[in-house]
């Protein structure tokens, strides 16, 4: 049987080293082992068989705490594949969308870092792209997205979607916890969720306190962040943060 350290562990399995200690964290997949001298994470062959299956069930967009539950309980592994197939037949419209992007593409239009994220983050890209512009186009902010964004390949764009993805199921996990905004918890969810955004563009909490509130009043974010519930919730963790910090909401402005 083959030791391996996070790092090892995480160039076998092509994911990141903080998403090893993501799943360490909330018990998905904690190493059997640990080195006696600096108590580091040493991974077994079983241990990356495990995390292959998570991310199996990742891939069919299977939530962490429902893996969690099917690694316990096998037996629950049948009913849950169900469930999802029928989430999955959902959203196949969504992805018929992505086949007919591509097969225009292919005809009619040359591949920019505009199609690219696209046919990643959905068809609502486009309508966000130009209401950003509009309200964001005179700022640095603006012109350091656009940037990012031209020098992004299709694996940045990947890692960026998967990346939104932890913290998705981060934050839904912690609004079941109850993780009261204000604690030092929160303050690490608020943390990265600015790390999200600071892909594209230099966000400061102020700046967050202000694009907290489109989460909370525009339907198409509670989709990005899982639910309207969990929009809300990440809203309640940036203004705890705020008001932790000494940030008076109210008297904030984008520039």
């Amino acid at each position: 049987m083959s030791d391996y350290s996070i790092g090892e562990a995480a160039e076998a399995l092509n994911i990141s080293t903080r998403t090893l200690r993501y799943w360490d964290e909330i018990h998905v997949l904690s190493p059997q082992w640990r080195t006696v001298s600096g108590n580091y994470r040493v991974y077994t062959d079983d241990d990356l068989e495990r995390a292959s299956r998570i991310l199996i069930f990742r891939e069919i967009g299977m939530p962490l705490k429902e893996i969690k539950r099917a690694l316990e309980q096998p037996e629950l592994v049948r009913s849950q594949l169900e469930k999802h197939l029928v989430q999955l037949q959902e959203d196949m419209s969504h992805l018929q969308w992505r086949v007919h992007a591509v097969q225009r593409l292919l005809k009619e239009e040359p591949v920019t870092y505009f199609n690219k994220a696209a046919e990643l983050f959905g068809p609502e890209w486009d309508g966000w792209q130009q209401e950003a512009q509009e309200r964001w186009g005179d700022t640095p902010e603006w012109e350091q997205s656009q940037t990012a964004m031209e020098n992004a390949d299709e694996a940045t764009l990947r890692k960026a979607q998967a990346e939104q993805a932890e913290f998705v199921d981060a934050l839904g996990l912690a609004r079941e916890r109850k993780v009261a905004p204000g604690s030092e918890e929160a303050a690490q969810l608020v943390d990265s969720h600015r790390a999200t955004i600071e892909r594209w563009y230099t966000c400061t909490l102020e700046k967050q306190v202000l694009l907290s509130s489109l989460y909370q009043q525009d339907p198409r974010f509670h989709s990005m962040y899982g639910s309207e519930e969990n929009a809300h919730y990440l809203r309640a963790l940036i203004l705890g943060e705020a008001e932790r910090q000494g940030i008076d909401p109210s008297s904030l402005t984008w520039g």
